[in-house]
């Protein structure tokens, strides 16, 4: 034991004789040189999703609901860390698909229900932006505001015999604000997030994959207690939210 004892007082003397050898340097290198602001264009698409399928009928799964984003951004930069905020025009919303077979007056029908939701906001994200080699790291919130949007519910079933089969669509435009009728398709105009994800930078133009979560559910509960127990989902419970991912480009036009 003696030994140990002594290297390690001999180590320790030496680390106090020379602390500059000890001494490790962590240093970060803060962004620095002028304010630089420019403006762009962005364009991009997205894949959008929600949190749960309707509380009012029962699905198999839910798809990817493919949607447009465009609109103009802004950059105001200081060496390696930037501020970006856009205003765009973004297309939301869900796809589920229910496959199940039903009888009606003793025949049966093989039928495959599908319901849309297709959601158009006018999106203000402001990320916070950090690059470094040409790769970004990007952070931040969003709000949102709805402009437009329609349900589309297909009902196809296929039975047997000549009259067995029948094709039905239904579309709706969507009502914002709270209803009063007692309706369960009113729905939030307001939205608000937040974006997380990657970029590449090249000159005057970046690409960035974004993660984007909503906060706020985007359609109103049953307005009666009791509905509320009817439809399961409704229970005060999280409801609908938007989750999407955001593939897009922006160039940056060369004014400061």
């Amino acid at each position: 034991m003696t030994i140990p004892l002594l290297f390690a007082g001999l180590l320790g003397a030496s680390l106090l004789a020379t602390p500059a050898a000890a001494q490790i340097d962590v240093h970060v290198q803060p962004p620095g040189g002028p304010l630089k602001l420019r403006y762009g264009l962005r364009v991009g698409g997205l894949s959008a999703r929600t949190t749960r399928p309707s509380p009012y009928i029962y699905f198999n799964g839910q798809a990817h609901l493919y949607g447009l984003q465009g609109g103009v951004a802004a950059e105001l930069a200081w060496g390696w860390l930037a501020v970006q905020p856009a205003l765009v025009y973004s297309q939301k919303g869900h796809v589920f698909d229910n496959v199940y077979t039903r009888t009606l007056q003793g025949q049966q029908y093989k039928t495959h229900y599908r319901d849309k939701l297709r959601l158009n906001y006018l999106e203000l994200p402001v990320n916070f932006v950090a690059t470094v080699h040409r790769v970004q790291l990007l952070a931040g919130p969003y709000v949102a505001w709805a402009v437009s949007g329609y349900t589309l519910q297909h009902d196809q079933s296929v039975g047997a015999g000549a009259n067995g089969s029948f094709d039905n669509q239904y579309r709706e435009r969507l009502h914002f604000g709270r209803g009063s009728d007692y309706r369960l398709d009113y729905f939030r105009r307001f939205d608000a997030g937040f974006n997380a994800g990657l970029g590449y930078r090249l000159g005057p133009v970046q690409a960035q994959l974004t993660y984007a979560r909503g906060f706020v559910d985007f359609d109103y509960p049953a307005p009666d207690p009791a509905n509320r127990t009817i439809y399961s989902g409704y229970q005060g419970n999280s409801f609908n939210r938007h989750h999407d991912w955001q593939l897009h480009a922006t160039y940056f036009f060369g004014g400061e």
